[in-house]
């Protein structure tokens, strides 16, 4: 369990499981199965299955790559289908334990809902933990960052993930004070040329592990090697903050 795991991972694993389960029940029931029942949880099911599937094999957006934090999209995009998926199975769990003849198998049930329950409970208790830890580490990261930008400097490049949180912190609403320019938007290494560019702010970058970093640094070298004309503003833990032009230079 990690910071973006933290929060709603578990839920994510408890929707699989109970369609699963639910799904079986279903097959089981020998008696009419209610159509609204039935109409809800196959609505159930496409809603927690389709946004993820679509993540993994598609883009994030219909015409072009949408940035969206990692934890709003997962507790707006994908959250809400875990839960109707989590309660949609335990509703057919539900019909099928009514029919059960044998009085003795409610109260090992019981038990088990109930270490279930406490199971749930730690993790849940973990995860805020481990969500708060990791917010603060954020927080200081971000803040250093801000603190550090030259006030001429109005473009930012870089991932993101970045650039969500600086789009927020830097530029009130309905004014772009400063412009945020994703690495995604730049073909080549010479279109690097004026603005801020943050680099390794993000685990991400941990030994070019992640997907999107090995695709960016293919398209821009640079980011591993920067050329010398690149100010470095401040080398920190974990984010790199270099400088592509000096004074009134680096403003467009």
């Amino acid at each position: 369990m990690n910071q973006d795991q933290a929060y709603h991972a578990l839920i994510f694993c408890w929707a699989l499981v109970f369609l699963l389960i639910g799904f079986v029940a279903l097959r089981a029931r020998k008696g009419p199965v209610p159509e609204r029942a039935v109409a809800g949880f196959a609505l159930a099911t496409l809603w927690f299955l389709w946004p993820l599937s679509y993540h993994q094999f598609g883009s994030q957006s219909v015409t072009h790559f949408v940035p969206m934090h990692r934890l709003s999209r997962h507790l707006v995009v994908y959250a809400p289908g875990a839960v109707f998926a989590t309660v949609a199975g335990c509703f057919f769990i539900g019909q099928a334990t009514r029919t059960w003849r044998f009085a003795n198998t409610r109260r090992p049930l019981m038990v088990l809902g109930s270490a279930i329950l406490l199971i749930h409970l730690y993790f849940n208790w973990r995860g805020e933990q481990i969500a708060y830890g990791a917010y603060q580490r954020i927080k200081g990261t971000y803040g250093r960052i801000r603190e550090r930008l030259p006030r001429s400097v109005e473009t930012i490049i870089g991932d993101p993930g970045d650039l969500c949180f600086f789009d927020f912190w830097l530029n009130p609403l309905g004014v772009d004070r400063v412009r945020m320019v994703a690495f995604a938007n730049v073909s080549h290494c010479d279109k690097l040329q004026e603005g801020v560019v943050l680099t390794h702010s993000n685990p991400g970058w941990e030994a070019n592990g992640a997907p999107v970093i090995k695709e960016t640094v293919k398209q821009l070298p640079c980011l591993l090697h920067p050329p010398a004309g690149w100010q470095l503003l401040y080398d920190g833990y974990p984010e790199k903050v270099y400088v592509i032009g000096s004074g009134r230079d680096a403003r467009k």
